[in-house]
């Protein structure tokens, strides 16, 4: 989050696009760390499929709480992609719009963080979910 709040600052399209990048990076890493370490659901390392399996589990806990971050987070990488791919777009070159999807990555780390405290609510829902569906290894 660090580099993607720098990047932001800078004020020009190319840094715009890959601070936006770099922020949902965060925010999926620290999805992504809540359902291992929280949750000991094990990722295949080079999953191709991984974000929108862990949307997934997120949705599937049975807490509003993460269904919410799974939404944001899904929203987020869609705008990331645009992001990276879509050079048409022009909005990136604006800081702040920039500086608004950063807002928005940070705010998605806080209900992750907040979420963490509540583990014991939807650690069953969670591993049941990416073990018997999703086909993933526990630990």
């Amino acid at each position: 989050m660090t580099l993607a709040e720098r990047l932001a600052t800078v004020g020009a399209e190319t840094e715009g696009r890959s601070a936006i990048s770099r922020a949902y990076y965060s925010a999926f890493h620290e999805a992504r760390l809540l359902l291992e370490d929280g949750c000991g659901v094990r990722f295949q390392k080079s999953d191709a499929g991984i974000h929108r399996k862990i949307c997934n589990c997120l949705d599937e806990s049975k807490s509003s709480e993460l269904r919410s971050i799974a939404e944001r987070l899904d929203t987020f990488r869609a705008e990331r992609n645009r992001a990276d791919y879509d050079l048409a777009e022009s909005r990136f070159a604006k800081q702040s719009n920039v500086q608004a999807q950063i807002t928005i990555a940070k705010k998605i780390i806080e209900q992750i963080n907040a979420a963490s405290a509540k583990i014991a609510e939807f650690r069953p829902a969670v591993r049941q979910y990416a073990s018997e569906v999703l086909k993933l290894g526990l630990r």
